[in-house]
């Protein structure tokens, strides 16, 4: 899903602040907030895996299990401190790439706290709530903007649709994106096209012609 920073009724990106504005200071500190020491070791984040910064070796999966949690914990911790919008959204960009979904969630619902109606925002708790099981509470967050002509968020409501069977509002969901023409990088055409193959799949009487 692509991630741009929007108003509430707008997709034009917002102006992204530029990061080099806290200098050398900023980088020290997340490279300290990566990094772990645990019973005697001390291991650092890469961004995909964890390595000893003395062995340059992998730890046992024991020992990650444990590190992920002090590095979540550490995030979290971070979030709650961040207020910038684009910030705030690249966060929850990270976090649910890095299957940190409860996170995710949480940075999602604070930028919705501090910026009231962020369709993208919006779309992430959606699809983080439909990632952890919970389609149906996807659909009662989501349910005040269901209107909104915003791509990425009708197709993941649409998904969450799919996930309670209710295949027939699914398609009327999608079939909406349909009608919209690609303007820019707001969402990408797998995207609906995964929901209808789904749809598809499950019920093809919905797509003979009559």
């Amino acid at each position: 899903m692509s991630q741009p920073t929007t108003s509430r009724h707008s997709s034009t990106p917002l102006q992204k602040t530029d990061s080099r504005c806290f200098g050398g200071d900023r980088t020290r500190m997340e490279d300290d907030l990566k990094r772990v020491s645990l019973e005697g070791r001390t291991y650092s984040w890469t961004g995909n895996r964890w390595i000893d910064i003395d062995t340059f070796n992998s730890p046992p999966a024991i020992t990650v299990k444990a590190l992920d949690a002090i590095l979540l914990s550490r995030l979290k911790e971070e979030d709650e401190r961040v207020t910038d919008l684009q910030q705030l959204l690249d966060r929850a960009r990270d976090a649910k790439a890095q299957t940190q979904y409860s996170r995710a969630e949480g940075l999602a619902r604070r930028t919705l706290q501090l910026y009231p109606g962020n369709l993208w925002a919006v779309t992430v708790l959606c699809s983080c709530l439909r990632t952890t099981g919970k389609p149906d509470e996807a659909l009662k967050e989501s349910a005040p903007y269901e209107k909104e002509s915003y791509p990425p968020l009708i197709v993941t409501r649409a998904a969450a649709l799919c996930d309670l069977g209710r295949w027939e509002e699914a398609k009327i969901e999608i079939s909406r994106v349909l009608s919209f023409e690609k303007k820019n990088d707001v969402w990408r055409y797998s995207e609906p096209l995964r929901v209808i193959n789904r749809i598809k799949s499950a019920r093809p009487d919905l797509f003979r012609e009559r």
